[in-house]
């Protein structure tokens, strides 16, 4: 949503930017920047301070739980210079909503739900829960994800389902960088994986180190190890990479873990 506000407003459009949340903050845990982002970022003019904050990835990694070798993806095989980014997803955002906000042609409205959608013609007005207008636009892009609440008052076709697997994450600290120049994954089967990720900096000032823990699982699965299934998940992390020790040292409870849905979402 930001990036798209960005792009508009420097084109010479008059941008408002709708946002729900009535104090957005840099939260998420690590995602890959992949070199396409890079580009985007960098026409945005934004590169050089979200890479600031990144962890170089030279290679994608996956190995088996018997040491086999899955997966080995290494970006300099298709050109020297590119590479990915480790980045906190805060740090990202952090960069984009700083530039919406120094940016005179962009509106922003917080704390703005946008219940429904009407068209009139050209015009289309974002409307309220009570369905008073909130506004009326030229163009509307909906930016509210896979769960979005506008994408149904669209007449585009589409498929929608959930996903029965999603991810555990935690962010932990790395103070000796002990992760570093890979995305690493150790699978067993297709019912176990366990990712580790440089992550960089996270969002703010401080440049503290941090790596991103995540485990894939069944949705039906997650309130139990959150819970009682806990240590036992724990000693399963331990035995499979006993590297991430650090990392689960810092583990303490199972509500530290931070668990991702995802949608099955297909739109013509």
């Amino acid at each position: 949503g930001c990036a798209a506000a960005l792009a508009l407003a420097r084109a010479g459009h008059a941008v408002t930017i709708h946002e729900r949340v009535p104090d957005p903050q840099p939260i998420g845990a690590g995602i890959v920047l992949q070199p396409t982002g890079m580009v985007a970022l960098a026409r945005l003019g934004l590169l050089d301070r979200v890479a600031a904050r990144g962890a170089r990835i030279d290679t994608l990694e996956v190995h088996n739980t018997r040491g086999w070798k899955i997966v080995d993806l290494h970006y300099a095989e298709i050109a020297p210079t590119l590479f990915g980014l480790g980045m906190h997803r805060g740090a990202i955002f952090e960069a984009l909503f700083d530039a919406v906000k120094a940016t005179p042609e962009i509106t922003v409205r917080l704390g703005t739900t946008v219940e429904d959608l009407r068209t009139d013609g050209a015009q289309r007005t974002c409307l309220a829960a009570d369905k008073s207008e909130l506004g009326t636009h030229d163009l509307i892009l909906i930016a509210d994800g896979a769960r979005s609440r506008l994408r149904d008052d669209t007449k585009i076709l589409k498929r929608i389902s959930d996903y029965r697997w999603g991810a555990l994450w935690f962010v932990a600290d790395d103070p000796e960088r002990a992760f570093r120049d890979r995305l690493h994954q150790i699978v067993e089967g297709t019912h176990t994986m366990l990712g580790l990720l440089p992550t960089g900096y996270g969002p703010g000032t401080e440049k503290k180190p941090v790596v991103s823990l995540f485990w894939s699982i069944r949705g039906v699965r997650v309130a139990e190890v959150q819970g009682p299934g806990f240590e036992a998940w724990k000693a399963r992390v331990r035995a499979i990479a006993p590297e991430c020790e650090p990392v689960l040292a810092q583990i303490e409870r199972g509500e530290q873990l931070l668990f991702s849905a995802y949608k099955h979402v297909a739109m013509r």
